[in-house]
């Protein structure tokens, strides 16, 4: 029997080309046949979409002429996307060669999965961890377990469920997708991930963590975020705990968020607040 299609969606912005060439280039030697790739850019002006066309003419791009943000961009690839899985993959990510088709094996083996991140080791340093698994801890903030532990540690290495995926690289089921959205166009970045693994553990579905599949990931580790990402963080947060609790559960998690930030803002009760919502 065939292989399914595997539909995979890099966001290009801010003049990526460097990153998205060493990403494709990867994606060109990925052992699991077949897939398309969908190329988003938001707006760069170092001629990436003119170099991908000319070296990368299978790539499908969609160009905009501003920056959508992550998450209408990603479901502006969404919308053109033919394949029973969909991949998403950051442009400055390194993929291996069988790290898809372990992923789609595992997708095959057990239909009550809803989306599935492989290992992503750190990009600088590889025997880092970048991502394992996040939690949701009764803070209300994720606790991002492994974040930059050594990923040889045989806790690592094994297959878990957890809350949540990290954008990074995940793949999902088109068909869940279609039943339950995608990101919410409202938050721009950051968040919607979890808002979405969020919705897909009330549809009934799983999220799970598999180590035997493997990738590497630039991002920005080491790096303190930006009022830019605190803010949409922030915002994001609140807002998919209001749209995914019910009531008690949302009351007793927005008083924890809230005295939580209250102690990270008075400096002498902030020591030890650590590996909070880092995200891309």
């Amino acid at each position: 029997m065939a292989n399914p299609l595997v539909s995979i969606i890099i966001l290009t912005y801010k003049n990526g080309l460097k990153d998205v060439k060493k990403c494709l280039i990867s994606l060109s030697a990925v052992s699991y046949k077949p897939f398309e790739i969908i190329l988003v850019d938001n707006a760069s002006t170092d001629n990436t979409v003119i170099y991908i066309e000319k070296h990368f003419p299978n790539v499908k791009v969609i160009q905009n002429r501003w920056n959508m943000g992550f998450c209408t961009g990603n479901n502006q690839g969404l919308e053109i996307a033919k394949g029973k899985y969909i991949l998403f993959f950051n442009n400055d990510a390194i993929a291996t060669p069988d790290f898809l088709s372990i992923l789609v094996e595992e997708f095959v083996k057990d239909n009550k999965l809803g989306a599935i991140q492989p290992k992503i080791r750190q990009l600088r340093d590889k025997s880092l961890l970048d991502a394992c698994a996040s939690y949701l801890t009764n803070t209300g903030f994720l606790y991002h377990y492994g974040y930059s532990q050594n990923q040889a540690n045989q806790k690592y290495n094994k297959k878990l469920y957890m809350y949540s995926v990290k954008g990074a690289c995940f793949l999902a089921r088109k068909s869940l997708i279609d039943r339950i959205g995608l990101f919410d166009d409202d938050y721009f970045a950051y968040f919607e991930e979890t808002d979405f693994c969020h919705r897909v553990w009330l549809s009934g579905f799983k999220i799970g963590y598999l180590p035997s599949s493997e990738i590497y990931h630039l991002g920005g580790a080491g790096k303190e975020a930006s009022p830019f990402i605190q803010f949409h963080s922030y915002k994001n947060r609140i807002h998919t705990y209001l749209k995914n609790f019910e009531l008690w559960p949302l009351v007793k998690i927005l008083s924890e968020t809230f005295v939580e930030e209250i102690e990270v803002l008075d400096p002498e009760r902030s020591e030890g607040i650590i590996n909070r919502d880092r995200r891309r």
